[in-house]
């Protein structure tokens, strides 16, 4: 039956070579649930370098995690939607409001009596009503805006903050860069030199081997076998400390990924102020027309039935209505101006942080250019090396092949030898 099928995206996905990566990599975030079989399956057709680059990116996304919650507000903007709808909807309501109370205002200019005009005065302040209404739930992110735009300031000086990081890693880049040439010179010396002093004592080891010198070869062997056992681990781990904080510089740069993308959404959601602030204005206009149209027809209102006035009480009333129809769009047109004037204060914050955003943008793509370009350094840096140890073991190699022993020297006790004998053979002559 094989290992089963996994859910992932919303699709039924089966385990193979070409989505081991992504099932795996969406376990790890606790996308996927993966069954014990399913789980070993996955890591069995995963090479080490995709379980590292799995690792690497599940680092990265938490670097970027943690830079877009140094923005306060990005969180606050994701909830909310574009606000087109709601200002489109407001806005009807708004003038449906207006609307409807300079129709009720111009049948009550022609009403023949102050009991119809207090019934139509009743339908003015309804009018108002849904005028001050539609005002209020304009823009229902408007709190969180207003306060994103106050807090402006501080988020430009966090994303200041990582632009300056990040050209402080590339300070620091430098500085690594010329510890690891001095480091690797430091090793390809040592390593060279230990070559160079191994293939001379091999030379005369030759020579001391040929000429029977016993005890110089036993000198010898112990001198190349000290310096085989040389140890070079402390160069090679100053030059993995140096390389391997490239690894914190890439992450600074996940961070600041993190905090762009805060900023950009926040800077979105501020600019969102602009075009609602220009509807606004729409609306701050319908206001003032009502205000208007009620202002003059609570003015030329005036009893119409003579000559006792009996519709005074129904005048007077509908005057009532009217002030407060007059205080209900004066309220409206206030909390309208007020929030119009705001608006286009967030959208012009929003505008001024697009440029920090912007600035950091380009400092990332920058520092990850340099990251990058440091990496390559290094791998030039090592590759010099290893061809220098390279070319001084084949130079070594070739001078030990080349080197032909001295003959060996006469024994001095052989030589005495032959003294003793022709001494013996001349006193034997003369017995």
């Amino acid at each position: 039956m094989g290992v089963a099928a996994v859910t992932l995206n919303g699709q039924e996905t089966p385990i193979n070579h070409s989505t081991a990566k992504d099932i795996y990599k969406a376990y790890q975030k606790g996308e996927v649930e993966l069954t014990p079989a399913q789980q070993k399956y996955t890591e069995s057709l995963l090479s080490p370098k995709d379980l590292d680059e799995v690792k690497y990116d599940m680092k990265g996304e938490d670097a970027q995690k943690s830079g877009y919650n140094e923005i306060e507000d990005a969180k606050k903007a994701d909830s909310h939607d574009g606000q087109g709808a709601n200002a489109t909807v407001t806005t009807i309501g708004n003038i449906a409001g207006v609307v409807g109370s300079c129709m009720a205002a111009s049948a009550l200019a022609n009403a023949t009596d102050g009991f119809t005009q207090a019934a139509l005065s009743g339908g003015m302040l309804a009018g108002a009503g849904v005028s001050l209404a539609s005002v209020i739930k304009f823009d229902n992110a408007y709190s969180d805006r207003t306060q994103a735009c106050d807090n402006a300031d501080g988020t430009n000086e966090i994303i200041d903050s990582y632009s300056e990081s990040l050209i402080d890693t590339m300070d620091m880049m430098n500085e690594d860069m010329a510890s690891y040439q001095e480091q690797s010179d430091e090793l390809t010396l040592g390593v060279n030199t230990n070559t160079s002093m191994i293939a001379d004592l091999q030379i005369q080891l030759a020579d001391a081997q040929a000429a029977g010198d016993k005890a110089g070869v036993e000198s010898i062997k112990n001198q190349m076998k000290q310096l085989q056992g040389a140890d070079f681990s402390q160069q090679e781990e100053s030059l993995q400390e140096t390389s391997g904080r490239l690894e914190e510089y890439k992450a600074a740069n996940d961070e600041s990924i993190g905090v762009r993308e805060g900023g950009q959404t926040v800077s979105d959601f501020l600019k969102e102020g602009t075009p609602l602030g220009v509807v606004g204005v729409i609306n701050s206009a319908a206001l003032l027309v009502g205000s208007t149209i009620m202002g003059i027809t609570a003015a030329t209102t005036t009893p119409k039935l003579a000559p006792f006035f009996p519709d005074a009480v129904g005048t007077i009333a509908g005057k009532v209505l009217f002030a407060l129809t007059s205080a209900l769009f004066g309220t409206a047109a206030t909390i309208m101006g007020t929030k119009t004037k705001n608006e286009f204060e967030c959208g012009s914050a929003g505008g001024d942080m697009q440029d920090h955003v912007n600035d950091l943008n380009e400092m990332i793509d920058e520092q990850l250019s340099y990251t990058d370009q440091t990496t390559e350094n290094y791998a030039v840096i090592d590759e010099d090396s290893a061809e220098s140890q390279a070319d001084a073991k084949d130079k070594a190699n070739k001078a030990v092949a080349n080197n032909s022993p001295a003959p060996p020297k006469k024994d001095d006790d052989s030589k005495g030898g032959d003294k003793v004998g022709a001494g013996a053979g001349a006193g034997t002559g003369n017995a």
